[in-house]
């Protein structure tokens, strides 16, 4: 039998090994620190920057000039096979749940870590807050997906001071919201065990591992995907499409009350993934929302929305295939493409676009390597295509430069 010493050894063991189990922001310092723990949200009320007593105390102000790079490190030990995590800022420095959060920076796959299984440490991630930022305080949110384990949200907030940037808030408008899915109250919309998942709106700033292809699945996905346009201002720079050739649909200057489902939307020393940073890189999920040419509903906080939802027929998920009609003529004098249809539409079979109240939001994007767009859904290209597409680019090549 174990001693009354040794029973208590272990106790203590086994409570250093949970509180130190899943991840936490270390770098931005965030908000709370001393009250902080690991675990994700559990309940709506958590929403946002995991609510407790002395959620917003703060130890130290994280000042960041715009363009400058930036660390996001973490501590603990449960990486779960990383996953996609997102970074956003909301201008309010003591965020609720009607807060407005902007996303800055997605990492689709590899966050925090981009080792299978739990890796004991995160990896040290980059960032930057975006030129043309809005100056002074806020709060930038860390929100993670994780790969393995439990369909869970975590999110972690830090205050921080933004210098250098603009005295406006034009260009925060243009950025799409935070994306919020696996709610701890239901499962709408949730995220596929074992893969890393997508943000059907990512923005400009992306960095990608290039695996990222799952898409979240749910009653509630369509909604959650279209909150993320809700209250966008017209222009393209938060959307950056690579063309700069399609602007955002105009819309009034009101911010988004809410998210579907969520109300409004020691550091290790690993070395980061090999990440691309070009936004064209990551693929985009699958989702078909249901045609309407009225605004996305307001939802509460975790709350099952009131969303349109469909059937689908076996294997093909929630929210696609469908249609393979993308887009239409633009309405005369708008100067934007108009859709047929509403959510993730194929432009060809090499780019993609996302469609919200019959407009192009963003303008088309290129699919990344080894996927093709077909009828509205990802596909994985197989090698043996890859293959015989190199096979009849290698002939097409010889045989123009044996004619010239």
């Amino acid at each position: 039998m174990f001693s009354k010493t040794a029973t208590l050894g272990l106790a203590a063991l086994a409570f250093c090994g949970t509180s130190t189990a899943h991840m936490i922001m270390a770098s931005p310092v965030p908000y709370g620190a001393d009250s902080l723990n690991n675990s994700p949200l559990s309940q709506a009320a958590e929403y946002p920057c995991k609510q407790r007593s002395g959620v917003y105390d703060i130890s130290k102000m994280n000042n960041m000039a715009v363009g400058e790079n930036q660390t996001l490190s973490f501590t603990g030990s449960a990486t779960h096979g990383g996953g996609t995590c997102q970074l956003a800022v909301s201008l309010d420095t003591k965020p609720t749940k009607d807060s407005v959060f902007k996303i800055i920076q997605v990492y689709e796959g590899g966050c925090p870590s981009a080792v299978d299984g739990n890796a004991g440490h995160g990896s040290n991630l980059q960032f930057s807050i975006p030129e043309n930022f809005p100056n002074g305080q806020a709060a930038l949110a860390w929100v993670w997906y994780n790969k393995i384990g439990n369909r869970e949200l975590y999110m972690n907030c830090a205050p921080i001071t933004v210098t250098g940037g603009s005295e406006n808030k034009d260009f925060f408008n243009t950025l799409p919201n935070l994306y919020l899915v696996n709610s701890p109250v239901d499962d709408t919309c949730t995220v596929p065990d074992s893969k890393d998942v997508v943000i059907p709106v990512p923005g400009k700033f992306v960095q990608s591992l290039g695996t990222a292809t799952a898409t979240a699945t749910g009653a509630g996905c369509a909604a959650a995907a279209a909150a993320q346009t809700k209250g966008v201002s017209g222009g393209a720079p938060g959307y950056g499409s690579g063309s700069g050739s399609s602007s955002m649909p105009a819309s009034s200057s009101a911010q988004p009350t809410s998210a579907a489902g969520y109300g409004a939307t020691g550091s290790s020393s690993a070395s980061a993934p090999a990440y691309s940073s070009a936004s064209s890189s990551a693929a985009a999920p699958a989702y078909t929302e249901s045609p309407s040419s009225a605004a996305p509903p307001s939802y509460g906080p975790f709350s099952s929305p009131a969303f349109p939802q469909t059937t689908p027929a076996a294997g093909e998920g929630i929210y696609g295939p469908a249609s393979t009609a993308a887009s239409a003529a633009a309405p005369a004098g708008t100067g934007l493409t108009a859709c047929s249809q509403d959510g993730f539409v194929c432009h060809g079979t090499k780019q993609f676009g996302q469609c919200a109240n019959g407009q192009l939001v963003g303008g088309w994007r290129d699919m990344a390597a080894g996927t093709e767009c077909q009828n509205n859904a990802i596909v994985k290209v197989k090698r043996d295509d890859m293959r015989h597409v190199h096979v009849r680019r290698h002939v097409q090549n010889s045989v123009h430069r044996h004619a010239a």
